[in-house]
């Protein structure tokens, strides 16, 4: 029998560990970050196979058995609807395909960057959750002194977990988010982050000025940066 990857055992593995470093609320280490770099093989699958149609149906087909198996742990481990939802369409297939007016180069050239996609896919080999790339540089100083990160956003609630991950990881905090007249459902999604403790949402209290001024001055006007010797608001909201 072939195998092929899964979400599923390293999250059901995740979910019977301690809680340390949660980002969507389910009261165990880092289930978001399982679910993320996941969800960055598969795209890579995904993308790579659409032009061997036999192959691609294969993959979409697995695709949906691991969402739906890792959906149910979510469900049984009581995650809330809305992570569970931003987690469903994250996973994809539209999210996961490039849009169809991606130039073929773009694509050849990002698969050519991961020749081994097939053999990874076929034998089940998915990146382990927070890696490090092997790039032979020596350790950087570690972050002494926390920094709150500030950051105003609408409409990403397929990438905010994602990229909420990244930044605790790399030693941010506090995170805090201001929304702008969402109709995505990431104001629900960051609800339920910030009842888990992992982010601050608030709606944009500065609509009117420029983005940038909107961050640092939200971090002052909430008092986020209490007992905090930096504040960082970043200019470019969510990007890959």
């Amino acid at each position: 029998m072939t195998a092929y990857p899964s979400m599923t055992l390293a999250l059901a593995l995740t979910l019977c560990g301690p809680a340390s470093a949660q980002i969507i609320p389910t009261g165990t280490p880092a289930a978001d970050i399982t679910l993320s770099t996941a969800i960055a093989d598969w795209r890579i699958f995904v993308t790579c196979s659409v032009l061997d149609p036999a192959t691609h149906r294969l993959v979409l087909d697995a695709l949906a058995e691991d969402t739906a198996a890792a959906m149910a742990i979510l469900t049984a481990n009581q995650v809330p609807v809305e992570a569970i939802s931003a987690f469903q369409a994250a996973a994809s297939p539209y999210a996961l395909t490039p849009a169809p007016d991606t130039p073929f180069e773009e694509v050849a050239k990002l698969c050519a960057t991961q020749a081994d996609w097939s053999a990874r896919w076929r034998e089940g080999r998915l990146t382990p959750p927070c890696a490090k790339p092997a790039l032979g540089l020596p350790e950087g100083p570690t972050m002494t002194t926390p920094v709150a990160l500030m950051s105003c956003i609408r409409n990403e609630g397929i990438h905010v977990v994602e990229w909420l991950a990244y930044h605790r990881v790399i030693g941010f905090g506090p995170i805090i988010i201001c929304t702008n007249d969402c109709t995505d459902g990431t104001d629900h999604l960051l609800d339920a982050l910030q009842a888990g403790g992992a982010v601050q949402h608030l709606p944009n209290p500065l609509a009117a000025i420029r983005p940038r001024r909107t961050k640092a001055s939200a971090g002052s006007w909430r008092g986020c940066r209490a007992g905090r010797s930096t504040g960082l608001p970043i200019s470019t909201v969510m990007s890959f």
